[in-house]
């Protein structure tokens, strides 16, 4: 089981899973649905807090918060499902990658000990609050090469 606390949730889960919708739409090029984004953004943050609390080894969360995400992206959003299951993978990785680069950052470059850091959730949420800036930054990127890529498809 993952402890979550109530300031995670609110400070970490609701805008981690908002980025996701938000991206899913802006990968898609869909028109942005305000009620279906938000049903979407608390339905998936409760979906991570829930799977969290589950007495279950570390990683399988992972999995199946990418199931919840892919059956919200075809339920709720009406993304096709091979383009829910590649960005929620892309998704996936890019917020790994960026975690690790955050941890790599405080832990070799600003010396703070990652261990101490987590034990508290305030620091922990302030600390690690880059590691969203540069998920969100790497949504964009990512929009903007695939939208090169399909201005320059002729099909």
């Amino acid at each position: 089981m993952l402890k979550i606390s109530l300031l995670d949730l609110l400070l970490r889960t609701f805008p981690e899973s908002f980025l996701f919708v938000f991206a899913v739409y802006l990968f898609c090029h869909k028109k942005f649905d305000r009620n279906r984004i938000i049903a979407s953004t608390v339905i998936f943050s409760f979906a991570v807090y829930s799977i969290r609390l589950l007495p279950i080894q570390f990683g399988i969360h992972t999995i199946l918060n990418i199931l919840v995400y892919v059956t919200l992206c075809i339920k709720i959003n009406k993304i096709p499902f091979a383009k829910s299951i590649a960005y929620s993978l892309i998704l996936m990785a890019m917020l790994s990658a960026s975690e690790q680069l955050n941890t790599v950052v405080l832990n070799h470059i600003f010396g703070q000990n990652v261990s101490t850091i987590l034990n508290d959730d305030l620091f922990k949420n302030i600390y690690f609050m880059p590691s969203m800036i540069l998920f969100f930054i790497g949504i964009i990127i990512c929009y903007k090469v695939l939208y090169r890529k399909r201005e320059n498809n002729l099909f």
